[in-house]
This record gives C-alpha cells, sequence and structure tokens, in this order.
C-alpha cells in the first residue's frame, strides 16, 4: 500500500520504505516528496494532534518552487503573503536595511509568509486529501 501513514494507532506493523520523525516543515515537505516519487512512507509524531504553535514562517523561493511543482501553486497562493522586500528599522524607525526578496530579487519563484499553523493545515487538509493518502491523527 503506497500513501503516507501518519499515525501511532494503527498499523505500527505496516512495512513502508521510509520513515520519517516528525511533522514538521521538514517531515512534511520530504514525506511528499518521497511520496510523489512513488515510495510508501510513515511519518511518526509524538503529538497527537498538531496544534497551532510558533509564530510566522518565511519560504524561501526553492521551497516554493518545490511546491510548485507539487502542484500547489494555487493554494499556497491563497493562503501565503507574497514578500516583495524585507525592511528592518531601528526602535527609532530609521531604516537599518532593506533588501528586495523572491522575484523582485531575480529568482523565478516568490517568497510567501504565512502562520505556522497554515502551512500545517495546507498539507494536512489541502495535499492529503486530493491524493487520498492515509489519515492524518
Amino acid at each position: 500500500m503506497t500513501g503516507i501513514l501518519m499515525s501511532d494507532t494503527e498499523s505500527k506493523s505496516e512495512i513502508v520504505d521510509v520513515l520519517i520523525a516528525g511533522a514538521g516543515i521538514d517531515g512534511l515537505i520530504a514525506a511528499l516528496c518521497l511520496h510523489r516519487a512513488g515510495f510508501s512512507v510513515r511519518v511518526n509524531e509524538r503529538l497527537a494532534m498538531l496544534d497551532p504553535i510558533g509564530f510566522g514562517i518565511v519560504l524561501q523561493p526553492l521551497c516554493v518552487k518545490l511546491l510548485y511543482e507539487l502542484g500547489l501553486e494555487t493554494q499556497l497562493n491563497e493562503i501565503g503573503i507574497d514578500i516583495r522586500k524585507s525592511l528592518y528599522y531601528s526602535h527609532h524607525a530609521q531604516l537599518v536595511y532593506a533588501e528586495t526578496r523572491g522575484i523582485d530579487a531575480g529568482y523565478k519563484w516568490p517568497s510567501y509568509s504565512m502562520h505556522r499553523d497554515n502551512f500545517n493545515n495546507f498539507y494536512c487538509i489541502v495535499y492529503f486529501k486530493k491524493h487520498e493518502m492515509h489519515q492524518f491523527i
């Protein structure tokens, strides 16, 4: 059976090609890429449920490229904020540093900012259901 199994309550004895420890950003992306390549994958997460922990994250252009290649461009555009420039100010409101980001910086893909929970829900809901993978608990 090919798919991504993200559960500590079912099929512990099921043999899979790849076992990933942790359903963080890296674990989810690795699982999606490996599944796309035809591997059966199990993601073990110590938490029973992914709670909205943490704050914002920034997806750099090469990460966005990978997500676009997975067919997730439309969904990513819906939940992410396209970052075109980063500005840093002192506590006296003086500009300290500025840099362009994503497409404006010469990349072929944008940079996105979003809340970590939006990113996790994005994968659990949109991608796993779209590809009819095993359940996520």
